[in-house]
């Protein structure tokens, strides 16, 4: 592999990776193994000889445990933490426009102008991916930052930590600092297994194990595992590129589909050729529906919005006012950094808001010579109205598998639901006066005290409050 040996050969001298694309050639300092891939800025320790030379450590590494070698890398939520040592853009204190880092909140995002004063167009600043992650409601993060020896920053762990063993380990102990419901899934080589199983064989082919169904089909009822928080590879395998064609399919673990049962023919938009929909409903590119209002670019040489949510009123916006960003000639500036509305108990969220998730195509706030696709121009009060039921939440389906033992009744769930379900989801009323409550895809059991017919109520309820129940009769002696 050239990226591999490249690193090894004489004359390499360890560098960040260019900032731009295409890729490389990778003959000297600052370039890419793969485009978007830079091997030994996470594999940053001193391996077996590699031609004539060791494999050299990045001059720019990350701080965090990697086991040494090319060996495993840092676990848990630590992960992301890894992920964060390149994808950083730090905000300054005072909305942005102070002097100093912002190390109580990595989460804010900073904001630039593309254009050149006094015009204003607003992008975010610099490389924001793992700061808008950590805002997204897949993380809802609300720690803080530390400076490191790389002149960057580090996600702070508590963790206790003497020289440079830590008791946790792999900044496990941010775990705490995190709020979402967004987690993650490993296929194991068995119900109890602590190894991995990663890839199959499909028609001679070697691909990852993406789904419940391969992997249990596999390895047993039981392999498909949760972690306890997602983070950055739960959606994205960093050893395959989505900028190299061949590499695409598999540089994505899960898609938006891959939890979110969201069936587009339930979705308030015309589909067909020019629309987001397109003609994808029911087949494997459906999440590329999502991705085109709930991933949008501010300019077009910027980032896919990491945010995912969307706000549709129509007085939020994304990004400060010109008069804030102090865009006009001898304005002061008074912010700096994306808007914060409330995401329930999250208070710093930064939202998507309609001008960019859906004026892209309708204009909105950036006018009528903005429309495209031959999409209708609607102001932005509009785009509120039209957004605000664009996704029918459906009620969830109630599913489960039965078995009776003597006076024991077990009931496994396999309920489904077009988003993702809350916690204490399923509520059991056994008709003896007892209940259980628990999470989706738990096993319920229950002995009775005496043989007869029993009635049990077996009630879901979504994310949204909205609940279905169904009703069996078991007989047990």
């Amino acid at each position: 592999m050239v990226g591999v040996e490249g690193i090894g050969t004489a004359g390499f001298t360890p560098a960040e990776p260019a900032d731009s694309f295409p890729a490389v050639t990778f003959t000297s300092a600052g370039k890419w193994d793969i485009e978007g891939i830079n091997c030994s800025r996470c594999h940053n320790a001193t391996a077996p000889r590699v031609v004539n030379t060791q494999i050299a450590a990045s001059a720019n590494t990350s701080t965090h445990p990697t086991s040494g070698g090319m060996g495993s890398l840092a676990s848990g939520v630590g992960v992301t933490n890894l992920c964060f040592g390149c994808h950083q853009s730090i905000a300054k204190t005072s909305n942005g426009t102070g002097a100093d880092a912002d190390l109580s909140h990595p989460e804010n995002i900073p904001v630039k102008n593309a254009a050149t004063a006094p015009a204003y167009i607003p992008e975010f600043s610099g490389h924001v991916l793992g700061g808008s992650f950590l805002n997204s409601p897949h993380a809802r993060f609300t720690g803080n930052i530390v400076p490191n020896a790389l002149g960057k920053y580090d996600l702070e762990d508590t963790t206790a930590c003497v020289g440079t063993t830590c008791t946790g380990g792999n900044n496990d102990d941010n775990v705490s600092k995190y709020n979402s419901k967004f987690q993650g899934y490993t296929c194991w080589q068995s119900p109890t297994s602590s190894s991995p199983a990663k890839t199959m064989i499909v028609d001679g082919e070697i691909h990852e194990i993406k789904t419940k169904a391969d992997c249990e089909s596999l390895y047993g009822t039981g392999s498909w595992r949760t972690d306890t928080q997602g983070t950055c590879v739960t959606c994205h395998d960093v050893h395959n590129s989505l900028f190299v064609a061949e590499q695409k399919e598999a540089a994505l673990r899960k898609v938006c589909t891959s939890c979110h049962n969201k069936s587009l023919s339930k979705i308030k938009h015309l589909s067909g050729p020019g629309t987001p929909l397109g003609d994808m409903e029911g087949t494997s590119e459906a999440w590329e529906a999502c991705v085109s209002c709930h991933m949008p670019k501010a300019t077009s040489s910027g980032f896919p919005m990491h945010l995912w949510r969307i706000n549709i009123n129509a007085k939020y916006s994304t990004f400060p006012t010109a008069a804030e960003f102090g865009a006009p000639i001898g304005s002061t500036a008074t912010k700096k950094i994306a808007n914060a509305s409330p995401d329930g108990s999250y208070t710093n969220a930064v939202w998507v808001d309609v001008d960019y998730a859906c004026g892209q195509c309708h204009g909105g706030s950036f006018g009528p010579t903005a429309t495209t696709n031959g999409a209708p121009y609607l102001n932005k009060k509009d785009l509120s109205r039209t957004a605000k039921n664009m996704h029918r939440n459906s009620a969830p389906e109630v599913s489960f598998t039965s078995s009776i033992s003597g006076l024991m009744v077990t009931l496994t769930d396999t309920s489904s639901d077009d988003g993702i379900f809350p916690d204490n989801a399923i509520t059991v009323k056994w008709g003896d006066r007892a209940s259980s409550t628990g999470n989706a895809g738990d096993v319920f059991s229950h002995t009775y005290v005496k043989a007869k017919k029993y009635k049990i109520t077996y009630s879901v309820i979504d994310s949204r409050r909205m609940k279905k129940s169904k009703t069996i009769t078991v007989t047990v002696n």
